[in-house]
């Protein structure tokens, strides 16, 4: 299977008790030439985390990771170039590392029987730093779970029992008979089931019984600016509702909980630029970067627009004083080190074109005050596609009836550009189109397929998948079947996905 960082390449995953589990690494995955398999070892790992979003860190705030663990930034060096990172669990320190800018922060374990297992990958895609703030951009996180399942021959799930394990694969059988009776759900291990349909030709398929729940997105809300000795409130919200009894840290360290109002008082003790973080059970976690500056001391703020900003952009530079949030004219501003020609005006305000993709500090100086800061990314013209909304309808269709399937294609990118949608059942390339989309513009692509033998194929389209069942005519007459299932073996067998 891919990494969702392309460039990190791929992951070997085994289907078991129809749930994904981590099986292997091949060889060459994170610059080790050997190849990784803890699934010969006799056990198996959830993939915990697995995305290529951009996240950033300032020098002592950290990034939550799962099962406790979390990334900080202890510091930057010198000259901008490398970081300290060191890698926490429920606040104890369990390893460290020097990171340079697109380079990865890997962190290996033993996994039950399996030794030096690459748990934890993180890429380091910049190092800033500057005469106030120190910045770290990721782009990109993989975990696996140090908690694992530990299969031994024999061992029993639900109907199935493990008859075979090897470094390709699980294999588990069922020696006894089954009785499938018209109209009815047969339990066979874990979520997996048979479904027997309620009429007099014998026809079934096994499923998966999948209940999913979307989590609300946790905000925090708080004044532009925390000064040292005054008191602040931080409101956490999710859908624009308060949020009580949420977790808050700031740089990593606990500071309190939210009210029932979702509010929770904090007075500042030390000036310098950290992270807040709210986490609750049940939510996706929130953070937020501020700046605590010292009392009587005004701080210069920083805003840009459009928030979205793409090269060949003119953006507006605003620059206000942190007490009360007023404009402040005549201050000097600066893009990337280089200096922006004027000072802002009676609004406060500077104009800037963008000239080239990529992460700039933006500054702004005045006599009087305190430096502002703050970081901006510049996106690239470009297209990206994604898939959405696969639909397989009918999802039973007897030999040499027709399936249609359908996928939803948005660019989500910038500009204009096309794309080949290839449709893929049972891992082979069957059909495909090109389609040409507009920046923001999505279209429903359509094929129509047909397989003549019976069985269950899967259907493959981008990072989505389905599937559906082809089926045959059986002479069977009575409303209860019994089949002797002497050897019914479900195979689960790596997938590795290229």
């Amino acid at each position: 299977m891919r990494f969702e960082r392309e460039s990190w390449g791929s992951y070997q995953v085994i289907g078991f008790m129809a749930e994904k589990y981590f099986a292997g690494y091949p060889a060459n995955t994170f610059e080790n030439s050997r190849s990784v398999s803890i699934l010969s070892e006799d056990i198996l790992s959830k993939v915990l985390i697995d995305d290529d979003n951009k996240r950033s860190m300032f020098t002592g705030s950290s990034v939550a990771l799962e099962n406790g663990y979390s990334l900080k930034a202890a510091e930057v060096d010198v000259n901008g170039n490398r970081v300290l990172l060191e890698l926490y669990k429920n606040g104890q320190l369990v390893d460290s590392g020097i990171v340079s800018s697109n380079g990865d922060y890997i962190y290996e374990a033993d996994i039950g029987g399996a030794e030096d297992i690459p748990m934890i990958a993180v890429h380091i895609s910049t190092v800033f730093r500057s005469r106030e703030t120190d910045a770290v951009f990721i782009e990109g996180i993989f975990q696996i779970s140090d908690e694992y399942i530990e299969l031994s021959q024999g061992d029993s799930f639900g109907r199935m029992e493990i008859s075979s394990i090897s470094s390709s694969g699980v294999t588990m059988r069922n020696e006894d008979s089954i009785s499938l009776s018209r109209g009815n759900t047969v339990n066979l291990m874990g979520n997996v089931k048979f479904k027997v349909a309620d009429s007099s030709v014998l026809r079934f398929y096994p499923f998966v019984e999948v209940e999913t729940a979307a989590q609300d997105q946790l905000e925090i809300e708080v004044p532009d600016v925390f000064v040292v000795g005054q008191t602040a409130e931080i409101l956490v919200t999710a859908r624009d509702a308060s949020v009580g009894d949420v977790e808050v840290r700031l740089a990593n360290q606990r500071i309190g909980a939210t009210g029932d109002d979702g509010i929770l008082t904090y007075t500042p003790t030390q000036e310098g630029s950290f992270t807040l973080s709210a986490n609750k059970t049940g939510y996706v976690s929130g953070s937020k970067s501020i700046d605590v500056v010292g009392a009587g001391v005004l701080k210069l703020l920083i805003s840009v627009s459009p928030e979205n900003i793409r090269e060949g952009d003119q953006i507006s530079i605003k620059v206000t004083e942190s007490a009360e949030n007023k404009p402040v004219s005549g201050a000097d501003v600066f893009f990337g080190g280089q200096k922006v020609e004027g000072q802002t005006g009676t609004a406060g305000t500077i104009s800037y074109w963008v000239t080239a993709p990529g992460t700039f500090s933006v500054n702004a100086t005045k006599a009087g005050y305190e430096e502002g800061e703050t970081i901006v990314e510049v996106s690239e013209d470009k297209a990206n596609f994604e898939f959405s909304d696969l639909l397989i309808e009918p999802t039973s269709v007897e030999g040499g009836d027709a399936v249609t399937i359908e996928v939803n294609v948005t660019n989500t990118g910038n500009i204009a550009g096309e794309t080949e949608v290839e449709l893929l059942i049972n891992g082979e390339a069957v059909d495909s189109e090109t389609v040409s989309l507009d920046a923001g513009e999505n279209r429903v692509v359509e094929f129509s397929h047909t397989e003549e033998e019976a069985g269950t194929y899967t259907v493959e389209i981008g990072d989505l998948s389905g599937s559906y069942e082809v089926t045959e005519s059986t002479p069977f007459l009575s409303g209860i079947a019994t089949i002797g299932v002497l050897a019914t073996a479900f195979i689960l067998l790596r997938k590795r996905r290229d």
